[in-house]
């Protein structure tokens, strides 16, 4: 005890000798939780109420059962706004956050995917390319991207023609004066044209098929783009470079490539512990301290209908999956290590599945700390 006060005191003199470095310190201890935000880009092309899922579309009803998830776990979706204000260390954003992209512009953004983005307040974020603005049939009109872009959407520029990567290497062979002609009209021309259709800035660039031309990385900035967007899997921090954001592409066909993006790296981190949100009630609780090093954990899932036991699985840092107990009357998982926790930070995962449901739904992620020095201290006092 007399450490504890030792430091306690001594905490107290540094604070008041020195006020404005114990303020850096704090704004440093900020910066760094800004900096363990994980956001995940889900990238979509177009959806179909009677068509099959593929590569590049998805049915209406999965499409909805996917936002139903996010709107269940409690991860938040976030605006492109926001992502770009949070890159620049001008927003805090929770540890794990979404950010919904759909690329070209088809109509069936507007006849299908918007009403689902709209029932659950999603903002999302459209890569439009300039030829296909307007070109009728499947395409999305000046006209529908405005009333999108009063509820929740923000635009973002993907190019001129959507070109192959021939394109770039065939333009490249001509002459460097051409080529660069070439990249201008493909990447910084419709960024100019959908700045004046939609009096907006557009800052934000998605590359068309995943190409980077490599002559462009040095060029994005100056011609005033802050996050160009691929289509590598991956998860997106405040250092992720801005010419290369990771972005989920979610396979109409492939619906684990929407579980997979979601399935956020478990990493120990104070932001993690302050912000976080759990479906269903727990114990310890998300965000508590317990002294005990054996504390049982407990998740009481009585609000679930139709929950397939079989499907259940509880995984414990340091642990992984546990041997845990399954209540079927009170309809509760429980887990208490029977070796004491040896960390601050616990953090464990639960999986599930419905009756009939072939995919697990997103995980439930949530941790607690274990006060190890007052475990010890009372230890010693028995």
């Amino acid at each position: 005890m007399t450490c504890v006060l030792m430091r306690y005191l001594s905490c107290l003199l540094f604070l008041t000798l020195f006020p404005k470095a114990f303020a850096e310190e704090l704004k440093q201890d900020s910066l760094l939780n800004h900096n363990k935000t994980q956001v995940v880009a889900l990238g979509y092309h177009e959806f179909s109420a009677v068509k099959k899922g593929s590569a590049m579309r998805i049915t209406t009803s999965l499409f909805a059962e996917q936002m139903q998830a996010i709107k269940d776990s409690g991860i938040r979706v976030i605006s492109l706004t926001e992502f770009l204000q949070w890159r620049k260390g001008h927003l805090e954003l929770p540890a794990q956050a979404v950010l919904i992209t759909i690329d070209d512009g088809w109509i069936s953004v507007y006849e299908e995917a918007f009403a689902v983005l709209k029932k659950h307040r999603f903002p999302f974020t459209i890569f439009l390319y300039q030829n296909y603005l307007n070109g009728g049939g499947r395409a999305l009109t000046t006209t529908m991207v405005n009333e999108m872009l009063q509820h929740g959407c923000e635009i973002g520029c993907h190019s001129k023609s959507h070109p192959l990567p021939s394109s770039f290497r065939k333009k490249q062979k001509v002459s460097p004066e051409s080529y660069q002609k070439y990249l201008q009209t493909e990447i910084l021309f419709p960024k100019a044209f959908f700045e004046k259709t939609f009096q907006r800035p557009v800052t934000t660039y998605a590359y068309p098929g995943g190409y980077q031309p490599p002559e462009t990385l040095s060029l994005l900035s100056k011609w005033g783009y802050e996050a160009c967007f691929t289509v590598k899997p991956g998860v997106i921090t405040r250092e992720t470079p801005f010419e290369a954001l990771p972005r989920h592409i979610v396979y109409g066909h492939l619906p684990q490539t929407f579980l997979r993006a979601l399935d956020f790296p478990v990493t120990k981190n104070s932001s993690f512990s302050q912000n976080q949100n759990t479906q269903f009630p727990v114990l310890p609780k998300a965000g508590s301290s317990s002294s005990d090093r054996f504390a049982q954990i407990e998740i009481d899932l009585s609000s679930l209908t139709d929950l397939d036991p079989r499907s259940i699985r509880l995984e414990v840092s340091s642990y992984g999956n546990v041997p845990h107990s399954f209540d079927p009357i009170k309809q509760s998982v429980s887990w208490k290590p029977s070796i004491p926790y040896r960390s601050e930070e616990v953090i464990a995962r639960l999986f599930w599945k419905k009756t009939g449901q072939k995919h697990s739904n997103l995980p439930m992620t949530w941790s607690f700390q274990i006060e190890l020095e007052n475990s010890y201290l009372q230890s010693l006092g028995q």
